[in-house]
């Protein structure tokens, strides 16, 4: 079970390297305002040290395996005589496979997480100051787009009701 389970916790911890140093290079400069991309950025890297952080765990506990096995079996072949050591040797295998089995969990909730968090987030993460149409910045400046086509079209009809008024006196004038 070691030998299938290594590949993908260094495969994990591979891969939350890469997904660290990529979301480091898409935060952008912090300024006034609009810092929700930021924040979800921030919470987003939180999630990715943390899985990191897991996946060296469990390397380390493979690791620990070996160490633990290699000291229960010198026991029991120096000392073929006491069934104790034979027996601390099966304890140790059978430990070691329940910490396998929790490792693999840990590993499954580990991906699901962080899949779950980037699909969720993908356009935030990718470009965090993006101005959706529900920010309020943006509600200000199509508010004050509408403003000015307001009174644009206001002050067209004043001017294009003088220019009636001059023309209708230009045919009065021209008629009489």
């Amino acid at each position: 079970m070691i030998n299938c389970l290594a590949p993908y916790v260094s495969e994990l911890a591979d891969s939350t390297l890469q997904l660290s140093f990529a979301i480091q290079l898409l935060v952008p400069r912090y300024q006034e305002g609009n810092n929700f991309g930021l924040e979800v950025q921030a919470k987003a890297m939180e999630t990715v040290n943390e899985a990191h952080a897991t996946a060296q765990e469990v390397q380390a506990g493979l690791k620990d395996f070996y160490y633990t096995r290699e000291a229960a079996l010198r026991r029991a072949i120096t000392h073929p005589q006491v069934a104790d050591y034979e027996g601390a040797l099966v304890e140790a295998d059978r430990a070691a496979l329940y910490s396998l089995c929790r490792a693999a969990e840990d590993l499954y909730s580990t991906y699901t997480g962080l899949h779950d968090m980037a699909s969720k987030n993908i356009e935030r993460l990718l470009r965090p100051r993006d101005e959706d149409s529900n920010s309020p910045t943006k509600k200000r400046r199509k508010r004050r787009q509408q403003q000015q086509q307001q009174q644009q079209q206001q002050q067209n009809k004043l001017q294009g009701g003088k220019q009636q008024q001059l023309e209708a006196k230009g045919l009065r004038k021209g008629q009489k």
